[in-house]
């Protein structure tokens, strides 16, 4: 995978916190529960788009070239944090069965219904 250094933009970014799950409330959680399944995204942050205004930002160059992503790279310090968001907006609905790390999810229930 392409890498790029990030660390100059990432000084200009804004820090975008969003809670993760804390550890510590998973036995509570998944005390009672008997059906389990788990999902690991794939290129996780390719998931999620680069608003058109701000891609000039993402640019890189390499011999003969000059590219920027239409998609969240890795190494912005933001990154994880927008992922998260999105994905636990996206998940909403299932929240009360699920626990989302980033691009790991587990849903949990007490039986199969």
């Amino acid at each position: 995978r392409l890498v790029v250094d990030y660390k100059p933009l990432n000084h200009f970014l804004k820090d975008d916190k969003f809670p993760l799950p804390k550890t510590s409330t998973l036995p509570i959680l998944l005390k009672e529960s008997k059906v389990f399944s788990k999902f690991d995204l794939k290129s996780r942050f390719w998931q999620l788009g680069v608003d058109p205004s701000e891609r000039h930002k993402t640019a890189f160059c390499i011999p003969n070239a000059q590219y920027q992503w239409t998609v969240l790279p890795f190494g912005l310090k933001v990154a994880p944090s927008l992922f998260q968001k999105a994905i636990t907006k996206i998940l909403e609905p299932l929240l009360d069965n699920a626990i989302i790390y980033i691009d790991d999810i587990l849903l949990f229930s007490k039986d199969m219904e």
